[in-house]
């Protein structure tokens, strides 16, 4: 079983009752490759925690993780009467911490070269890194104009380093 410390950044359009949010997040989670007996990769919430994504490749865990944190915020949306409401309630999910200690681990083992993020397919070999300590939060921005310049696609993930 190998870990892999990721940073990812996640961007979604949510409607909830009343408003249009976009919520912009940039957080921490662990891919484990599995394997003995089993191939397989799961990629597990570490800010925020408590989601998880379960793949026989790391693009399908990766997508599969992605689904969870946007159904999050759809539930959340689906039951904040407000959109004040709203963001309380995804800024509280966001901080949710879990599997930090493994996290910081599997930090260490790729700064010592024990784990070697290049065995992350795809991207593979390009995979980029950003420093571990890079700061992680979440934004809630109410919408009320719309441009074809927000649109924006989510970021690939990056090793933490």
């Amino acid at each position: 079983m190998t870990k892999y410390p990721l940073l990812f950044a996640f961007r979604d359009k949510v409607e909830g009752h009343g408003f249009l949010a976009d919520v912009a997040a940039h957080g921490r989670a662990l891919a484990i490759h599995e394997q003995n007996g089993q191939e397989g990769w799961l990629i597990h919430g570490v800010q925020p925690g408590g989601l998880v994504g379960a793949g026989t490749t790391f693009l399908e865990a990766y997508v599969d993780f992605r689904k969870a944190f946007t159904g999050v915020l759809f539930d959340i949306a689906d039951e904040a009467e407000t959109f004040r409401i709203f963001t309380d309630r995804v800024r509280r999910f966001f901080d949710e911490l879990d599997e930090v200690d493994e996290w910081q681990e599997a930090v260490r083992a790729v700064r010592e070269g024990r784990v070697r993020p290049e065995g992350i397919p795809p991207p593979g070999d390009g995979i980029r890194k950003d420093k571990a300590e890079s700061p992680r939060f979440v934004e809630v921005i109410r919408k009320h104009e719309f441009k074809p310049n927000d649109n924006e696609l989510d970021p690939q993930p990056a090793i933490a380093a």
